[in-house]
């Protein structure tokens, strides 16, 4: 019997009447596919993952950068990412000059008695001024130095005499009460016979004490009018002499 070989096998044909069956392709198995997707799936997370750490090393080696620039440079830069805290540290301790005091006991150039008042001491007749000097109070210069030690008690000149009835006296340079030749009484008299003398009767005359008036001392006195229902003060001085204070 001869040997027929097909394009498909190879093996005898016992019939050769018989029709051929063409071989059945075989269907890919469903646990392939779900391999193959798998694996897919895999090197793109891997992908994604790595992109994200490129990406988050770089952004860090940019804050790096922006920190050593705020610090100058230094070798311990502030790494916390606040520049801007940074900055504002560093700017704050350079403009504070008392930050700076001197640890050698000397007053150095850049220092002065307002901010270093440790190193920088003024001599025991002289007094830090808001100038950050060590200046020497001078009386009558018209400035009344508190910080030098003036006061009413000791430059009456600069620092004027506040307390009512006193007055500076220009030889002690201290203000003192005022004292006149003239009493309470008799410019009490003086003011009623001005106005009895203009036809106008009283109703109130006190004694309101000694003051400077126009570089001179007057004795001022409260006056009520019976015509009016409010008061005027007058002043009186050593000359007797009457003024409107009211109408000054």
């Amino acid at each position: 019997m001869p040997l027929l070989v097909n394009q498909y096998t190879d093996y005898p044909v016992d019939n050769p009447n018989e029709p051929i069956s063409e071989p059945t392709a075989e269907k890919p198995k469903e646990s392939k596919n779900i391999s193959k997707y798998i694996y897919v799936a895999i090197g793109v997370l891997a992908l994604v993952i790595i992109g994200l750490v490129i990406l988050s090393t770089s952004k860090s080696l940019e804050i790096d950068d922006t920190v050593n620039d705020n610090s100058g440079g230094s070798d311990n830069p502030d790494v916390s990412g606040d520049t801007n805290k940074t900055s504002a540290v560093g700017k704050n301790e350079t403009s504070n000059p008392a930050a700076d005091i001197s640890k050698n006991g000397i007053c150095d150039p850049q220092e002065n008695c307002f901010d270093n008042p440790e190193v920088c001491k003024c001599k025991a007749d002289e007094y830090c001024s808001d100038k950050k000097e060590c200046l020497k109070p001078e009386c009558g210069d018209l400035f009344c130095e508190i910080g030098g030690g003036e006061s009413e008690a000791t430059c009456c000149i600069d620092c004027k005499c506040t307390i009512p009835g006193q007055m500076c006296n220009s030889e002690t340079k201290a203000c003192e009460e005022a004292k006149m030749n003239l009493t309470s009484e008799r410019a009490i008299e003086i003011i009623k016979s001005y106005f009895s003398a203009q036809g106008v009767e009283l109703n109130l005359t006190e004694s309101l004490g000694v003051f400077e008036y126009n570089q001179t001392m007057v004795l001022r006195i409260k006056v009520q009018r019976a015509d009016e229902p409010y008061s005027r003060q007058y002043a009186v001085n050593e000359n007797e002499d009457v003024i409107d204070l009211h109408t000054m």
